[in-house]
C-alpha cells in the first residue's frame, strides 16, 4: 500500500486537475440549446407564466411547448440580464464538481482515485450551463440519502424533505424521472430483503418511506404543466427521431477510451465480487448501465450509480491481495503498489489534452448574425440543428425551422421539421424538395467536410452565393430575390 502522504498528494493533484478543467470548461463551453433557454426565460420573466405555446418555429404554427426547464431559465434570464452571469457559471460549476470532489476525498486507495478519475471524464459532455448538471447533482444527493451507509441515521428525516426536492427538480429538469425510477427499484429492493428476512406483512408497505415515495411522486404535478409533464417527458424520451441526436444515440458507437476502461474493468471488478455487493447497490447499477447503452445522455446517473459498488469491490480486492503484494520480490511489488498511481497521472495527462478543453464549442455567431440582416421576409431560413436556440436568442422575432426543443414534434397533418431534417441526412440529394417544400431560401449549416447535402448545395451558383466561415456555411440568394425566384421557376420550383 502507498503512504497516506503519497495518497494525500494523490488526491490534491486530481482535485487541483478536475477543479481547473471543469471550471475551464464551465466558463468556455457554450451549450446550443442556452440561447432559446434564456429567451424562454425572458418569456417567463415578461408573461409571469411558463410558456404553453411555441412562438419560434415556423414549421409548426401554434405548437404545443412544455419547457420543463422554465424555472431554470427563469433564473438564467435574470443572471444574464441583470450583470449576474458569473454567479451563474460558479453555480453550475459547483453543480457538476460538488460530486466529483465528494468522492475523491473518500477514495482510500489510489485504484480508487483512478475510477473516480475514469468515471468523471466519462460525463464531461455535462458540464457546462446545461440542466443536466442540475440534475446530476440532485441524483447524488438522492443516491447518498437513500442508499450510502452514512445517511442511515438521517434517512427517517430525509423522508420528510424528499417530496420538496422533487417538486422543486420538477420544475427545473426533467430528470426527476430517473430519480423516481432508482427510488422505486430501492424501494422495492428493501422490501424483497425484509420479506425475505422475516414474514411479510402489510406495514412494510405503508410506513415513511412509502409515503414520502407516493408524495413525492404527487409533488411532480406541481408545475405549470400538471399531468401534461410526464406526457411530454414519454412522448419525446419514445420516440424514434431522438436517435439522430447525439446525446440520445448509444455511448459505444463513438471510440472513449476513458469508457472503455470504467466499463471494462469496472464489469470485471463487480462480477468477480458480485455475491458480496448488496443488491441496493448492485441492482441500481444495473438498470443504469442498460439505459446508458441505448442513450448517452444517461451517463451522469450511470455513473453515480456504479461508482460506489465499484470502491466497494476494491476495498475488498485490497484486503485480499494485502499478504499475496508483501510476499513477492521488492521490485514486483514496488511495481505493482506503484502503477494505479502512474496509471492516474497517465489519464489525467489524456484528459488533459481532449477536444473539449482544447476547442471548447461555440455557435458561429457571425454566421447567425448575417442570416438575420439578409432579407428574407417572403420565404425561410432552414438551419442546422445545433443553430437553432442562438438563431433565437439573436433574434427572438425570428423563426427557425429546428433546434433542441423540437425532435419529437409533428403538426396534426404529420408535418415534422426534424423528420425532414433526418430525410436530409440520409438522402442528401433531397434538399431541393425539402426546401421547396417549406420555401426555403436561406441555409445555415455547420461547417463539415462530410456534410454531403452543403456540398451538392455549393454546386449550384446560379441559386446560391455560399460564404464560409470557421464554423458555419452560409448560402443565400443568388443575387437578388428576384432572380431567385425565376431561377427557381426555371428549376421547377414553385414560385416563392
Amino acid at each position: 500500500m502507498i503512504s497516506a502522504r503519497f495518497l494525500l498528494a494523490l488526491k490534491l493533484i486530481t482535485l487541483i486537475f478536475f477543479l481547473f478543467v471543469f471550471a475551464y470548461k464551465t466558463a468556455t463551453f457554450v451549450d446550443p440549446d442556452l440561447g432559446w433557454h434564456l429567451r424562454a426565460g425572458e418569456i417567463v420573466a415578461q408573461m409571469g407564466q411558463a410558456p404553453m405555446i411555441d412562438p419560434w418555429n415556423y414549421v409548426i404554427n401554434d405548437q404545443e411547448w412544455i419547457d420543463h426547464e422554465w424555472l431554470l431559465d427563469l433564473f438564467l434570464w435574470n443572471a444574464w440580464i441583470k450583470g449576474y452571469w458569473p454567479i451563474a457559471l460558479l453555480l453550475f460549476f459547483l453543480f457538476a464538481f460538488s460530486p466529483i470532489v465528494t468522492w475523491i476525498l473518500r477514495t482510500r486507495s489510489s485504484l480508487q482515485l483512478l475510477f473516480v478519475a475514469v468515471g468523471a471524464s466519462v460525463i464531461w459532455p455535462i458540464i457546462g450551463v446545461r440542466p443536466q448538471a442540475l440534475s446530476f447533482l440532485f441524483f447524488f444527493i438522492l443516491y447518498e440519502l437513500l442508499v450510502s451507509e452514512w445517511s442511515i441515521k438521517i434517512r427517517k428525516i430525509a423522508f420528510f424533505f424528499l417530496p420538496i426536492l422533487f417538486a422543486l427538480w420538477a420544475n427545473l429538469h426533467a430528470g426527476f424521472v430517473a430519480g423516481l425510477a432508482f427510488w422505486v427499484i430501492v424501494f422495492f429492493i428493501q422490501l424483497y430483503e425484509k420479506i425475505r428476512a422475516t414474514k411479510f406483512t402489510f406495514r412494510y408497505l405503508v410506513n415513511i418511506e412509502s409515503a414520502s415515495l407516493l408524495f413525492s411522486f404527487i409533488a411532480t404535478l406541481f408545475t405549470p404543466y400538471h399531468l401534461t409533464l410526464w406526457r411530454e417527458i414519454i412522448t419525446s424520451t419514445t420516440s424514434p427521431l431522438i436517435a439522430y441526436v447525439a446525446e440520445w444515440q448509444m455511448p459505444l458507437s463513438r471510440l472513449d477510451v476513458p469508457l472503455i476502461i470504467f466499463l471494462g474493468a469496472g464489469a470485471a471488478l463487480i462480477f468477480a465480487s458480485r455475491k458480496m455487493l448488496p443488491l441496493r447497490e448492485v441492482i441500481p447499477m444495473i438498470f443504469f448501465f442498460v439505459s446508458y447503452m441505448q442513450h448517452a445522455r444517461m451517463a451522469p446517473f450511470f455513473f453515480i450509480t456504479a461508482l460506489p459498488p465499484i470502491q466497494r469491490t476494491l476495498v475488498l480486492l485490497s484486503n485480499n491481495t494485502q499478504i499475496l503484494i508483501k510476499e513477492l520480490p521488492s521490485p514486483h511489488k514496488h511495481l505493482i503498489i506503484l502503477a494505479p498511481s502512474l496509471l492516474l497521472l497517465a489519464m489525467l495527462a489524456y484528459n488533459g489534452t481532449s477536444s473539449m478543453l482544447r476547442e471548447p464549442y461555440e455557435p458561429p455567431y457571425e454566421a447567425i448574425r448575417a442570416v438575420q440582416s439578409i432579407p428574407h421576409e417572403s420565404c425561410n431560413v432552414f438551419n442546422d440543428y445545433g443553430f437553432g436556440g442562438w438563431m433565437i436568442f439573436e433574434n427572438p422575432n425570428a423563426k427557425v425551422f429546428i433546434d433542441g426543443r423540437s425532435p419529437h414534434w409533428k403538426a396534426e397533418d404529420g408535418t415534422s421539421p426534424f423528420a425532414d431534417y433526418v430525410e436530409l441526412i440520409k438522402k442528401p440529394d433531397t434538399w431541393n424538395t425539402v426546401f421547396e417544400k417549406h420555401h426555403i431560401c436561406i441555409v445555415i449549416l455547420a461547417s463539415e467536410p462530410d456534410n454531403e447535402y452543403a456540398n451538392d448545395i455549393s454546386k449550384t451558383p446560379s441559386l446560391w452565393m455560399n460564404t464560409f466561415t470557421k464554423l458555419a456555411n452560409l448560402f443565400y440568394p443568388s443575387p437578388s430575390h428576384a432572380q431567385l425566384s425565376a431561377t427557381l421557376k426555371d428549376a421547377g420550383w414553385c414560385t416563392v
